[in-house]
């Protein structure tokens, strides 16, 4: 049963990725303007950076499930 918990552990690691180029070098972007920084925070979204595009975008906070490729 051990590993049956560590399945389901790497399931519920979560990660951001880039929806222009796939990357997932991303930072944190700071939020602008009333509706960031109030709207998008009630509804679960942050804005993100691309350090490979330069690409900003919104996601969950706690970001997306991880794919295998």
């Amino acid at each position: 049963m051990a590993s049956t918990g560590l399945w389901w552990a790497k399931m519920q690691k979560r990660v951001h990725v880039c929806p222009l180029c796939r990357g997932e070098r991303l930072r944190r972007s700071e939020r602008k303007g009333i509706l960031e920084s109030t709207v998008f925070r009630l509804v679960g979204l942050s804005p993100y950076r691309c350090s490979v595009c330069d690409n900003r975008f919104m996601d969950r906070i706690n970001g997306s499930p991880k794919r295998s490729v």
